[in-house]
């Protein structure tokens, strides 16, 4: 199948090597340069236009980094013009479900079918084809598009009408977020006591407190590794900003979620917003360490 692939960033790049895989004809397009050429290593064709990318595919994934980039990219001139016929455009951006359904009516004015499919995993889940993807949108473009989707993952879930698949990966973020700032907040407090955070993670992982998470994340939390990240700390504030609105607009109070936010805004405000999301830890590290006025203080 020809498909175009808007936005090769860590999950578009991932995206891209899974398709490449099953021998799709892959067309991507990126604003930059480098993550083209990257691209194009892993098998993709670059492409120089979003319009380029799109025209004569039988599917179209976006991948970026918000909901304001992809309606700012449907509203581009020429965009949904140079669509095939029965071409379904796939969009894969965690974004706030009025956005999806924004997206999907832009789509149906210029007769296209267009789902939101946002995946829960990082990009190395979707490398190994682990990844969950959460469809909304009319089933039967779902239906003439789910083999491709199996391809990407063997994940795939539809939940139903424009903004379902939306709405699903904001709740699953909200858990998985949560479930990550417990581990950091434990490991942080075991260190604080003395404690060797990568025997305690040891030890977590064996006993009833035991989550997925562990496995993924703490290990970097516990060595202090944030390069390379599999999902960058701002793009997680920017889901759990999305998460508050979404409580709020259904009158749905999210005390917790809303210390998450204060502390991943901390964490970019010190500069780790492109780190890893594990680095959540390091917020915590930083508001246990003695201010440096308090240094050499007496104690009373």
């Amino acid at each position: 199948m020809r498909v175009g692939l808007i936005g090769v960033g860590l999950l578009g790049s991932a995206v891209a090597e899974r398709l490449v895989k099953a021998e799709h004809d892959v067309r991507a397009y990126d604003l930059d340069p480098d993550r083209l050429r990257q691209a194009s290593e892993l098998g993709a064709q670059p492409v120089t236009s979003a319009p380029e990318a799109v025209a004569g595919c039988e599917a179209v994934l976006t991948c970026l980094p918000d909901g304001k980039a992809v309606l700012a990219l449907a509203r581009e001139p020429g965009l949904f013009e140079a669509f095939s016929p029965g071409c379904v455009w796939i969009d894969l951006t965690t974004c706030a479900p009025r956005e999806a359904c924004s997206l999907a009516s832009l789509g149906a004015t210029a007769h296209v079918s267009v789902l939101d499919a946002p995946i829960s995993g990082g990009s190395a889940l979707v490398r190994r084809g682990g990844a969950l993807v959460l469809v909304g949108g009319e089933e039967g473009a779902f239906a003439s598009v789910r083999t491709l989707l199996g391809d990407l993952s063997s994940r795939v879930r539809y939940l139903g009408p424009s903004g379902s698949g939306a709405t699903a990966k904001l709740v699953s973020n909200l858990v998985l977020g949560l479930n990550r700032l417990a581990l950091a907040e434990g490991l942080a407090l075991a260190e604080s006591t003395g404690l060797d955070a990568t025997e305690m993670l040891t030890l977590l992982q064996e006993s009833a407190a035991y989550s997925r998470v562990m496995d993924v994340k703490g290990a970097r939390m516990a060595e202090r590794r944030f390069e390379e990240p599999e999902a960058r700390l701002r793009q997680h504030l920017k889901d759990v900003e999305l998460i508050l609105a979404l409580g709020q607009e259904h009158e749905q109070a999210l005390p917790v979620s809303s210390l998450h936010a204060e502390l991943l805004r901390e964490a970019v405000r010190c500069g780790r917003g492109d780190l890893d999301n594990a680095a959540v830890i390091e917020a915590l590290r930083s508001s246990s360490e003695p201010s440096a006025s308090s240094q050499g203080e007496p104690r009373s």
